[in-house]
């Protein structure tokens, strides 16, 4: 997790994190090197997803696999959403159009 602070301060490279229970060697002030960070379906669906979006990173939404989840990450501000079944995600951007 050193790697971040490095590559923050001798770069100021954008860095992406995660949250400290994901993270094995997460240190003390690590979100102080964050630009965005990484939540999981789990996360965004729980009482601690507000915790992370007040600190006030992009987000970027991990995994969307169905309309319903697509709809929920769009709600929540994802700047970045990411699927195992993209087609829910084509179709809410309307990239892919529903079979007749």
């Amino acid at each position: 997790m050193l790697d971040i602070k490095y590559i923050k301060e001798k770069y100021n490279g954008r860095t992406m994190g995660y949250p400290d229970f994901y993270m094995a060697e997460f240190f003390p002030g690590a979100y102080d090197y964050y630009d965005e960070i990484g939540l999981s379906i789990r996360v965004v669906k729980s009482e601690i997803f507000q915790y992370y979006a007040d600190k006030g990173f992009k987000t970027h939404l991990f995994c969307a696999d169905n309309t319903e989840d697509v709809e929920l990450f769009v709600k929540r501000g994802a700047s970045l959403i990411t699927a195992n079944d993209v087609v829910p995600l084509l179709k809410y951007l309307g990239r892919l159009k529903e079979e007749e």
